[in-house]
């Protein structure tokens, strides 16, 4: 069983290696296409597994992804059965399959902890083979000290947060997933899965039953080398939307952007912000000129500001749809020669310009992999020169106003009086104290504060007045994709502001629970310029720029608490300027339109 892949239907389709699908006469069989799995043996298994194949995919509506084939068995039949195994995508965006059926397990979002991950393992490497020989397990080690021993040598490891693998066995790298899941003996043991771009899968699985805990995923990617904020004087008006371009990339998260061919990085000519300094590429050495906001501006298209002046962007030349134009720095003004979106490709994207109608992208000129190499604008085909890997950059929270959003619902952190929820775009100043722990306050200078002082899970998130005490420090953790999580001075950091039960609704309410790295618990920090945002208008309770008669049919019905009417800005309501909401507010709103 064999994968090849395309960002087409129509193709081209390559395996991991680079080969065409489409095959020639003299091809030699064995050296096409990713082998996902061919016949094999472990002891667990009272006969080998052979001519596995007749596969189909199916996305479950829980995300899953799961692989169907069937299976004849080394017993002198040809009877065959059916197999479910669950299938995830590698770092690299491949297909990794579960040693084993089915039976219920899926990946700890977390990882797990490794003195659960060392031991002696079942060892097969599915090579390239298409003889369909038997392969039989070897013997080999996971050791504590990340090396791998036995009959084949090398290393390990499992990312920080999740259970994410990375094996180099005889030189050979390998990406997959360390799993806990039940053997067809209805053991549940440790085992791995991961493929190599030599087009081979490799297995592992313990026979020792799997006793151990998952890990809540809690890893700070913090780079204490990057300010979030260096020229806060220029930002621009935020993000419309959390994702950009549709893809798992966030909206208003700092990124490096390198190059797929060259491995060199989008980079500003000699640091210089000018209008029309050249973009180029350039080692990659993480200084800020090297480091881009990119910005949503609808579903599909963004901008790419440099964290040196966030007033200035990645252009093309002219706002035309010609191969070869220049790229280069300009002052931002929503020109289409200065939007761009995302195509993904495996693990990388093609960044498509919208003056070429879609079709053309940053593009290193003639494939240069030397520094200096000039980006300009050409055809997208997907070649290497065009794809780009787009990593956070994970800067450290510098002492600045944010707004705050949340991932999973798109809304943002507010306040109705002195209760915290969703509702739309609030500004929060970010301090930093001696300790290291942030305080969070509002316009007024209330800070964001745990009810009671209390670490228990479901306690609510209020403001107070900010005396800096425990219960209002958050520590900032910087989560691998660039959004921040919030937690709590008083569960000893071990529990975060969380939005309840993962709501998606204005209103809804923000208290303290357990982190275990949901998008509930996940917030994009991104930078706020009061010289590039409308000033609140008295009476504008729902924070839409305008005082209309909207904000009082919307502040009566709050008055008459009719369900799921919830004010954005209930102090552009308090017209008595009494720290409450009354019918006297409701009233001098009535006058007011009607002058």
């Amino acid at each position: 069983m064999r994968v090849s892949r395309s960002t087409s239907p129509t193709g081209p389709f390559y395996d991991y290696a680079g080969n065409p699908a489409v095959l020639v006469p003299e091809t030699n069989l064995d050296s096409v296409g990713l082998k996902v799995m061919g016949n094999y043996k472990f002891s667990s298994l009272d006969t080998a597994y052979m001519a596995c194949g007749h596969n189909s995919v199916l996305r479950d509506d829980d995300g899953h992804w799961y692989m169907f084939n069937h299976a004849r068995f080394d017993d002198g039949t040809e009877f065959h059965q059916l197999r479910v195994r669950e299938m995830f995508f590698n770092s690299e965006g491949w297909p990794v399959v579960t040693p084993f059926e089915y039976a219920g397990d899926h990946i700890s979002e977390g990882g797990y902890d490794e003195n659960d991950i060392v031991g002696e393992y079942e060892f097969i490497n599915h090579g390239n083979a298409t003889d369909g020989k038997i392969i039989n397990y070897v013997n080999i080690k996971l050791n504590a000290d990340h090396t791998i021993s036995g009959d084949v040598k090398g290393t390990w490891k499992q990312a920080d947060d999740s259970a994410e693998a990375n094996l180099e066995i005889n030189g050979q790298i390998y990406n997959g997933y360390f799993i806990a899941a039940e053997n067809e003996k209805g053991t549940k043991v440790m085992s791995f899965t991961a493929v190599g771009n030599n087009n081979q899968t490799v297995w592992g699985v313990q026979n020792t039953p799997f006793t151990g805990t998952e890990r809540t995923g809690l890893a700070d990617y913090t780079n204490t080398n990057a300010e979030l904020v260096t020229a806060g004087d220029t930002v621009k008006n935020g993000s419309s939307v959390v994702n950009l371009s549709d893809t798992d990339l966030l909206s208003g998260v700092v990124y490096y952007i390198t190059n797929k061919n060259s491995g060199l990085s989008l980079d500003i000519t000699d640091g210089k912000l000018d209008e029309n300094t050249n973009i180029q590429q350039w080692d990659f050495n993480k200084s800020w000129a090297q480091q881009w906001r990119l910005v949503s501006v609808d579903d599909t298209w963004f901008r790419i500001v440099s964290v040196g002046d966030e007033s200035k962007c990645i252009a093309v030349s002219e706002n035309s749809a010609n191969d070869g134009l220049n790229v280069e720095l300009q002052t931002y003004t929503g020109a289409e020669n200065q939007l761009f979106r995302l195509e993904k490709s495996g693990m990388y994207y093609g960044i498509i310009s919208k003056c070429s109608g879609g079709k053309s992208a940053l593009d290193v000129f003639e494939w240069s992999t030397e520094n200096g190499g000039n980006i300009n604008q050409f055809a997208y085909n997907s070649y290497d020169c065009q794809l780009w890997k787009i990593t956070p950059v994970n800067p450290h929270v510098t002492n600045s106003k944010y707004t705050v959003r949340n991932l999973n619902s798109g809304l943002y952190m507010a306040y109705n009086a002195k209760n915290i929820e969703q509702g739309n775009s609030t500004v929060w100043t970010f301090t930093q104290l001696e300790n290291g722990m942030y305080t969070v306050t509002n316009a007024d200078g209330l800070a964001l504060t745990a009810e009671n002082g209390s670490g228990k899970d479901g306690t609510n998130i209020m403001l107070a007045e900010n005396k800096g005490d425990i219960s209002q420090q958050f520590r900032l953790n910087c989560n691998k994709d660039g959004s921040y999580s919030l937690l709590t001075a008083v569960s000893d950091c071990k529990s975060c502001v969380d939005v309840y039960e993962i709501s998606t609704e204005i209103g809804a309410n923000l208290c303290e629970w357990n982190f275990w790295g949901g998008e509930g618990q996940k917030f994009i920090l991104e930078p706020y310029n009061s010289k590039t945002v409308n000033p609140k208008v008295k009476g504008d309770v729902n924070a839409d720029g305008d005082f209309t008669i909207a904000d009082v049919v919307l502040m009566q019905k709050w008055l008459l608490n009719v369900p799921d009417n919830q004010l954005a800005d209930w102090k552009a309501g308090d017209l008595c300027e009494d720290e409450r909401l009354d019918v006297f507010d409701l009233c001098i709103m009535k006058k007011m339109l009607s002058q």
